[in-house]
């Protein structure tokens, strides 16, 4: 009976802090007044949403071109308010496609030495643990390859593999340094589990003498693929211009995005030629006082298409960059130029996750452009998911073209040197006086201190 009450305290005791922390959350997540005055802000758009609530921990707004464009690259000038003017805590996402560990909390039972030399340590992850599918090994020693087992339970001590090697990729921890090369695995993947206890047996190295591995460090944790989520737009095509590159016949295209910079990093051209091979090459445009001037190469290579194959767009990935325009390069040499039809860019999606609370009233404000800002470093972002599954409901810009003018934006005040750019000279010049004054004294003092030539007798 005891026993019982034992197990039955505990685990009322691990529901408490579950909702506990599920509450904390939720504070987190929900609207409260600020301090924080947006007179520095310039623009602002206006969001509503009028699908179901509820049926998702969250709502989102995918961030548009305008507001992309005047908003700071990296997004710390983002301030969210409902319609009652209350701050609404948020958490950004750039669904670019990645891979994310997250370690699991684990406690180590039962370290052991095996009569064959091995070692094994069996992790307990707790009544609350989460999915898991790696697992990252330290062991001592240097130049080694051990094998390794991987076991899993839910109830001790019923133990089933978890994986199992093969020939081509053996469950073997190795550290080789060879002519300055390092060979080193020390994690090892397996499908996902829900197994609460994982063991992990080391056996030496059979090549080594009197090895005797120690585990000295194991995490397990789970590897989280979140895959990419892109917005697609059309580009304008400028006329094409004739030019000579690196000494040859060329044609040039100027791409633009829009009005404002937005990012890109990709793009899809279409052409309806058949049969070429060109070189070409992609720069960013910039937009400086006296007119747009190649910035930077983006990428080059040859594009090829034979005769009678499918006319397959040209997809050209480079780093993320944010901009107006892009210039397209093409090397046509003694070739008729090519028929440009059409190109898309692309970009990963700009996402602001927000708790749909039952406090939050529509519309809000998401007010932006005020490049002295900080991040606001919600404690909310820390606690949504890297990846929210289903995909959460989408509330939509009332102007998504228009972005709209703080009322209340006051610009900061210039310096002193812009204000009055005079001041400046009038500075210099009384510093000039002083300074000159001061040299006429100091060589008065040096003349009185030198003593008059003497008269030969």
């Amino acid at each position: 009976m005891a026993r019982h009450d034992w197990r039955y305290t505990l685990a009322l005791g691990v529901s408490l802090l579950v909702t506990g922390m599920a509450c904390a959350q939720g504070d987190a997540g929900k609207p409260r007044s600020s301090e924080e005055s947006l007179q520095r802000w310039q623009w602002y758009t206006e969001w509503t949403y009028s699908g179901p609530r509820g049926q998702s921990p969250y709502l989102e707004l995918q961030l548009p071109p305008t507001v992309l464009g005047r908003a700071a690259l990296t997004l710390a000038d983002l301030r969210l308010r409902d319609a009652r003017g209350r701050e609404v805590p948020y958490a950004v996402r750039i669904r670019r496609p990645e891979t994310r560990q997250q370690d699991l909390a684990a406690t180590p039972l039962n370290p052991a030495t095996q009569p064959d030399g091995s070692v094994e340590l069996t992790l307990d992850l707790g009544a609350t643990h989460g999915e898991h599918n790696e697992i990252t090994l330290q062991t001592t020693g240097h130049n080694f390859r051990r094998r390794v087992r991987l076991e899993g339970s839910d109830e001790l001590p019923n133990w089933s593999a978890l994986v199992s090697g093969s020939p081509q990729n053996p469950l073997e921890l190795l550290d080789f340094a060879v002519e300055g090369q390092t060979l080193r695995r020390t994690s090892f993947q397996y499908p996902l589990s829900r197994r609460r206890y994982v063991r992990v047996t080391v056996f030496p190295d059979p090549g080594i003498a009197r090895d005797a591995p120690r585990i000295e460090r194991a995490t397990v944790s789970r590897s989280i693929v979140v895959p990419g989520v892109y917005t697609t737009a059309m580009a304008q095509i400028g006329p094409r211009e004739f030019i000579r590159s690196r000494g040859h016949p060329a044609s040039a295209w100027t791409l633009t995005l829009g009005p404002l910079g937005v990012p890109c990093s990709e793009l899809q051209l279409d052409v309806a030629d058949d049969g070429f091979s060109r070189p070409y090459r992609l720069e960013q445009m910039l937009t400086p006082e006296g007119g747009l001037a190649p910035a930077e190469m983006l990428v080059q290579g040859e594009w090829q298409r034979r005769p009678g194959t499918e006319r397959k767009p040209l997809v050209l990935s480079f780093n993320e960059v944010r901009t107006r325009q892009l210039r397209l390069v093409v090397i046509d040499d003694r070739n008729p130029p090519l028929t440009l039809t059409e190109v898309q860019y692309r970009a990963p999606v700009r996402q602001v996750l927000i708790a749909d609370t039952p406090e939050l009233e529509f519309p809000l404000r998401l007010y932006y452009d005020n490049p002295n800002a900080e991040a606001p470093n919600y404690d909310f972002a820390a606690s949504v998911p890297l990846l929210v599954t289903p995909e959460p409901p989408r509330a939509t810009p009332v102007d998504p073209e228009t972005a709209v003018r703080n009322p209340s934006y006051e610009p900061e005040p210039l310096p002193l040197t812009e204000r009055w750019p005079w001041l400046v000279y009038v500075v210099l010049g009384v510093a000039s006086v002083v300074l000159l004054g001061i040299l006429l004294v100091l060589a008065r003092q040096t003349l009185e201190r030198v003593p008059p030539p003497q008269t030969p007798a």
